[in-house]
C-alpha cells in the first residue's frame, strides 16, 4: 500500500508545470485517498482491539475456572466448611466472573462497531476510486486533445501524402496488385499499426513526466479498488438495522441473564 497520510492532507508544492485548473483536482484526489487510508487504519485498529478483548476475556474465563477448581478443593479439604478463606475465595470468584462477563459484554459492543467500519472504508475507497478515475479519464483526453489542436494539420497532413502516395504506386489496377494483399488501403493500415498503434501499446515514460500523473499515478491504489467491495449494499443496511433494534430490544433480558449467573456454588 502506499505511504500513510495524516488526517488533513496539507497543500502541496506543485511542479511549476502543473495547470492551476488541475491544482484543486489533484489535491481533491490526494484529500480522498487520505480519508480512504483513515478510515482503514481505523477499521484495523479496531479489529485488533476486538482480537485483544476477546484473548482477555478467555483469560478472564480461564482465570475463573482455575479458582472455581481451586475453591472446590478447597471447600472438600474443610469438609465443605465456609471458612474465611473459602468465603474470600467465592468472592474473588464472584470479581472474576463478573470481569469476564463485562469483557464479554465489551466484545460484542466493539464488534458490532466492527459490523460498520469497512462499510466506511468502502465508501471512502470508493469515493477515492472513482474521483481518481474520473479525473485520470478526463486528463488522458485533455492531454490528446491539446497535442492534436496543436500538431493534428502537420500530422495528418503527412499521413494524407502517404496515403496518397501508396494509392498512386499501389491502387488496384496496377498489375501484381492483390486487395487485401497489397493494394493502398492494406498497406496504409499496415504503416499506421506499425507507426502508431504498436508503439502506443508500449511502455513509455510520458506517465512519469506528466505533473499531474506522476502525483497521483495512472492508477488508484489496488487495496482501494478491493476495499470498494466494502461497501455495504441496501440489503446489508437493512439487515443490520434491524437485527440493531432487535438487540435494544433484548438487552434487559441479557443484563438479567448475566446477573443470575455470577458464579455457580
Amino acid at each position: 500500500m502506499t505511504d500513510k497520510h495524516t488526517t488533513d492532507t496539507p497543500p502541496m508544492n506543485y511542479p511549476e508545470n502543473l495547470p492551476p485548473e488541475s491544482q484543486p483536482l489533484v489535491q481533491s484526489i490526494l484529500e480522498k485517498k487520505t480519508t480512504w487510508v483513515t478510515a482503514r487504519e481505523k477499521e484495523s485498529k479496531a479489529a485488533e482491539l476486538v482480537e485483544t478483548l476477546r484473548q482477555r476475556q478467555q483469560q478472564a474465563i480461564s482465570d475463573y475456572e482455575l479458582m472455581k477448581n481451586q475453591r472446590s478443593a478447597l471447600l472438600n479439604d474443610t469438609n465443605g466448611e465456609f471458612t474465611p478463606e473459602v468465603k474470600k475465595f467465592r468472592a474473588k470468584m464472584i470479581e472474576q466472573r463478573e470481569t469476564a462477563d463485562d469483557l464479554e459484554e465489551l466484545v460484542a459492543l466493539r464488534e458490532s462497531d466492527l459490523t460498520t467500519l469497512p462499510w466506511g472504508t468502502g465508501h471512502a475507497a470508493k469515493d477515492y476510486v472513482l474521483a481518481h478515475e474520473y479525473f485520470v479519464a478526463k486528463h488522458v483526453d485533455t492531454l490528446l486533445e491539446l497535442f492534436l489542436s496543436e500538431h493534428s494539420a502537420e500530422l495528418f497532413g503527412l499521413l494524407n501524402l502517404k496515403y496518397k502516395y501508396l494509392r498512386h504506386t499501389n491502387h488496384e489496377n496496377i498489375r501484381g496488385v492483390t486487395t487485401g494483399v497489397n493494394d493502398a488501403d492494406t498497406l496504409f493500415k499496415s504503416f499506421i499499426n506499425q507507426t502508431f498503434l504498436t508503439p502506443a501499446k508500449e511502455d513509455h515514460p510520458l506517465i512519469n513526466m506528466d505533473p499531474a500523473l506522476s502525483i497521483i499515478g495512472l492508477y488508484p491504489d489496488a487495496e482501494a479498488v478491493a476495499d470498494c467491495a466494502k461497501k455495504p449494499t441496501p440489503g446489508q443496511m437493512m439487515k443490520y438495522k434491524n437485527l440493531k433494534q432487535d438487540k435494544g430490544n433484548n438487552a434487559a433480558s441479557r443484563h438479567d441473564a448475566h446477573s443470575n449467573n455470577i458464579v455457580e456454588l
